[in-house]
């Protein structure tokens, strides 16, 4: 991708983006073999996007309601943010919902925008790749 520059795990297995909000997508297995696969995507807006706020409650309310746990992440190559929601994902759509599920945001602010990385799945697959996600977000930045 020409505006970002980061190194996906080799686990992840690049998909066709859905949709032409996505400007990658990901399936990301579980680590431990013992749930199904989680999704990866890549979204930015272009132009102002909504707040941080205003995307998280959007996100609470795809995980029926469960409360977000916002960190800022330490030592990212760009500014970036953790937002970390458990519960019950029925998406957008509200249709086929996945109970036990969990949804990690990374947001990072690059020089060529903010980037909104939504890794949602199972959460035993999605537990088992936290501290590995963290770590690629770290070297999330703007493409030279």
């Amino acid at each position: 991708m020409k505006e970002l520059s980061y190194k996906a795990p080799a686990e992840w297995v690049a998909e066709e983006p859905s949709n032409a909000m996505r400007k990658a997508q990901y399936r990301v297995p579980d680590r431990s073999g013992r749930a199904g696969p989680a999704s990866l995507t890549l979204f930015n807006f272009g132009g102002p996007a909504s707040t941080l706020e205003s995307n998280i409650e959007r996100w609470e309310g795809q995980m029926g309601g469960g409360e977000a746990d916002v960190k800022k992440i330490e030592g990212a190559a760009c500014p970036a943010t953790l937002v970390d929601i458990s519960g019950t994902y029925s998406g957008d759509d509200r249709t086929n919902p996945l109970e036990n599920a969990r949804l990690l945001v990374g947001v990072v602010e690059t020089s060529k925008g903010t980037w909104y990385f939504k890794l949602v799945g199972p959460a035993a697959t999605v537990d088992g790749w936290k501290i590995p996600y963290i770590d690629f977000l770290k070297g999330v930045r703007a493409a030279e």
